[in-house]
């Protein structure tokens, strides 16, 4: 009898030595999730310690295409991280920076914005005049910033400086010769025209609400000295003022 109890106690300790089939699963699960999350832990840490010895800063992008001579708002921006280097030295890095200023060119979605791609609206300087002006033109082509000159056909009067095509192809030559042909770059005036204004800033510009399929007056503010503003006012009178943009 006693020998009997023996046996089963023998055989009960004998018995949970040995692991059953679903416990060594469960034991090597446990060990996979275990390195699994370990080799994760490692690979965040040493990410984060690279990321950590690498500089950046952030920087104003276009959130989507934005034409030639628009208005850039709060929402066409996006401000991404991006690292350090001399080549942005010159990006907008906020939004308050970027937002009021006009696109100088044409920018595609995700450019990063830079000073000479996204200006500020212009200012007239001190003893300037702004007046507005309706000019023919294609009111696409013309933006807030630009210079212009202002130019209309026959006689001057008042002030303008007569002409020819003769003369603007002698001018241009003359400061291609002097190296300053791409500051002028000036298309050649008209024959028998007069120019009123010369180089002068656009700080405005809005289409007639009209049938877009005919040529439409475009309406231009100019920032003009008084004696420039005098000669344009004269002229409004006279036959259609035309703009000289740059090349």
């Amino acid at each position: 009898m006693m020998t009997f109890f023996h046996s089963t106690k023998a055989a009960g300790t004998a018995k949970s030595r040995y692991p059953t089939l679903e416990q060594r699963r469960r034991s090597r699960t446990i060990r996979s999730l275990a390195i699994a999350l370990c080799a994760g832990i490692a690979v965040f840490l040493a990410l984060q310690s690279m990321a950590g010895m690498v500089a950046t800063k952030p920087v104003a992008t276009a959130a989507h295409d934005i034409a030639k001579g628009s208005t850039i708002d709060e929402d066409d921006i996006e401000i991404v991280q991006v690292p350090e280097s001399k080549a942005l030295a010159s990006a907008l890095s906020s939004r308050s920076q970027a937002t009021g200023t006009i696109a100088q060119v044409d920018i595609a979605s995700g450019d990063i914005l830079t000073r000479p791609m996204a200006r500020a609206s212009p200012v007239p300087a001190e003893g300037m005049t702004v007046i507005d002006v309706a000019v023919v033109s294609a009111g696409s082509s013309l933006f807030a910033g630009e210079r212009v000159s202002l130019v209309t056909s026959g006689q001057c009067t008042g002030g303008g400086q007569p002409g020819t095509a003769d003369q603007a192809q002698q001018s241009a030559a003359q400061d291609e010769t002097n190296g300053d042909a791409g500051s002028s770059g000036e298309a050649s005036q008209p024959q028998d025209s007069c120019m009123l204004a010369k180089d002068v800033v656009i700080v405005k510009t809005s289409r007639d609400s009209m049938d877009q399929d005919i040529e439409t007056a475009t309406h231009i503010q100019v920032a003009l000295s008084p004696q420039e503003a005098a000669t344009v006012i004269a002229a409004k009178e006279g036959g259609p003022i035309m703009v000289i943009t740059r090349k």
